[in-house]
């Protein structure tokens, strides 16, 4: 493993809002570098540089479909604190220890799946891609298949970090020409304009739906 984000999910398991069962190692938005590959593996090899995502068995109608992210056997890959054939991936002493994301990606090394991992290039910081694998396919994911915008609409995003960002921006590659970004921290405004916001609106500082109306 080379880094993690830190997501609310992970957080929300940590406060005891969620469980996978405890003892547990966290971590669903890794990225790092293949250290050793099983003998039926065949996309990836030692030396690959990897981005970690959520598990999908491209089985079920939902993967057949090209939605992976509603496969139907999803929370049992992914949120059941085992590996998807109900084994520990983890253990300590010989007891369990649950996993998240067939991943765990806040350990020093991690076993993972092939259909877990997306190979990038190896000039890519591996630093900085982490949150492809979960803030971003969100976002984007809902912007492209569940809202579906039109060339020439208008799409507003509240909040502008990771998923807000990937949202926006996937806005712009479907074509709105107005993508509006809404945030309380002048920062992250500026960065959603060099990312493509037409609009920027601090809702500290104004009515964020009367501007957007007026729009």
């Amino acid at each position: 493993m080379v880094a993690s984000r830190i997501c609310h999910s992970d957080e929300a398991i940590r406060k005891g809002d969620a469980s996978l069962g405890y003892p547990v190692i966290l971590g669903h938005e890794g990225a790092g570098i293949v250290e050793k590959v099983g003998s039926e593996v065949q996309n990836l090899k030692r030396g690959d540089h990897v981005v970690m995502a959520f598990y999908a068995d491209s089985l079920c109608n939902k993967c057949l479909k090209g939605i992976p992210t509603q496969c139907r056997h999803y929370a049992v890959y992914n949120l059941s604190g085992t590996r998807f054939d109900g084994e520990d991936q983890f253990q300590e002493d010989g007891k369990h220890i649950s996993d998240m994301f067939n991943q765990s990606s806040f350990t020093t090394t991690t076993v993972t799946n092939q259909r877990n991992c997306v190979k990038v290039d190896e000039d890519v910081d591996l630093r900085k891609v982490g949150p492809l694998g979960g803030g971003y396919i969100t976002g984007s994911g809902t912007v492209f298949n569940i809202l579906k915008p039109r060339p020439g609409q208008t799409i507003a995003v509240f909040g502008t970090g990771a998923v807000g960002l990937a949202a926006m921006v996937a806005g712009r590659i479907s074509g709105c020409t107005k993508v509006i970004a809404v945030d309380i921290v002048p920062s992250r405004l500026e960065l959603a304009k060099e990312l493509g916001a037409t609009d920027v609106i601090n809702s500290k500082e104004e009515d964020p739906v009367e501007k957007i109306r007026v729009n």
